[in-house]
């Protein structure tokens, strides 16, 4: 783990770095040295020359984008600290969650550098629910351990920490569970009009945590039973994009292909021409791996090109992505073992090279945010 010092000079360089942009996560262990760490960090931001905001959420009827985002703002500042979102979880729930989450592309394209301050048990439960808004953030989280000397507590260990608070997840993920189980079983009692006036707000509410709960738990015959009910229900077509990637990868988990198709399909019709979203990106891809499972190549690299079409577009306005040049990357090798396959080597060689000038391209860029 890093020290204190190098932890507020990366900081720091997120944060002041022209033309850097997207969100990142810290952790104090002693709340206490949180001021005088903020304070370090805004002087050297400030010494670039940087326009630095710090931000406190407020736990009210406010949305954390307009929050975030003010409307009307004059000079938005290029960067932000941001104070209080493990509050604002804690009174919004899974609803404050999910809106955070949803948010993840927004942090990312609004051409600032934002710093979420949270508790530890925040993170822990962002990486095992929102995992999506964990793995797409571009500053690696910095975690500052207490100040000692030699003769106090051992440095902080993430896994003692970890196995610490294992058990109360598995109580409150078993809580969960029940709730929401009882929720379905309650819906499944309802007459056929009550049903159908309920039916999107319980497929949002509690058919989709629940199959999320399941795999996380390692529950995958539960998961793929709720997921037959849904399809069953026709409920399938009233979740968004995301939803039905997120539960097309469920499928896929459970090694239901062809179940998994006709979510991706529904999500992939909702792309408008020339949408370039990740989502839709991400959707293709995963077309194109579900139709290599059938044993369809032509389609699985038709959907693979048209991946790789929206990535690359990304990718023009945003070269720091690195996640984004990390599917590009994949979906490369993909295509070259495809076409390796049919014996088409040139067309193989040429995305094979083309997966490894990424590669290089992403260690470079690696290197550069590391100088």
């Amino acid at each position: 783990m890093l020290d204190y010092e190098e932890n507020i000079r990366l900081i720091s360089r997120f944060l002041s770095r022209q033309g850097e942009y997207g969100y990142g996560f810290a952790v104090v262990l002693n709340e206490g040295e949180k001021d005088l760490i903020q304070e370090e960090i805004y002087k050297l931001v400030d010494f670039q020359g940087v326009p630095l905001k710090i931000v406190q959420l407020n736990t009210g009827n406010q949305s954390l984008l307009n929050q975030l985002f003010p409307a009307g703002e004059a000079s938005p500042a290029h960067a932000l600290i941001i104070n209080g979102l493990s509050d604002y979880l804690a009174v919004r729930g899974r609803e404050g969650l999910s809106e955070v989450n949803h948010l993840r592309e927004s942090l990312n394209h609004a051409n600032r550098a934002m710093l979420f301050w949270v508790d530890t048990i925040t993170l822990q439960e962002i990486a095992l629910k929102a995992g999506d808004l964990f793995s797409q953030r571009r500053f690696s989280t910095a975690i500052f351990e207490e100040k000692r000397t030699a003769d106090t507590l051992p440095a902080f260990n993430p896994k003692e920490f970890s196995d610490l608070i294992k058990p109360q997840l598995n109580a409150l993920q078993e809580q969960r569970k029940t709730f929401l189980e009882n929720k379905i079983e309650e819906f499944r009692q309802l007459s056929a009009l009550d049903m159908a006036q309920k039916a999107s707000t319980t497929y949002q509410e509690v058919f989709i945590p629940l199959v999320t709960l399941y795999l996380e738990i390692n529950e995958p015959g539960n998961a793929a039973e709720i997921l037959f009910e849904l399809a069953s229900r026709k409920l399938i077509s009233k979740g968004k994009p995301s939803q039905l990637l997120q539960l097309a990868e469920m499928m896929i988990r459970v090694e239901k292909y062809q179940e998994a198709l006709p979510l991706l399909k529904t999500a992939w019709k909702q792309k408008k021409i020339g949408a370039r979203e990740v989502i839709f990106g991400r959707v293709a891809r995963k077309m194109g791996d579900v139709y290599l499972q059938l044993d369809n190549q032509v389609q699985a690299i038709q959907y693979f090109k048209k991946s790789l079409v929206i990535f690359e577009s990304i990718n023009r306005s945003n070269p720091h992505w690195i996640d984004i040049q990390v599917e590009m990357s994949k979906i490369h090798n993909q295509l070259g073992d495809l076409f390796k396959a049919k014996k088409k080597n040139d067309l193989a060689t040429t995305h094979y090279q083309h997966g490894l000038r990424i590669r290089e391209d992403i260690a470079r860029i690696d290197q550069e945010l590391s100088n």
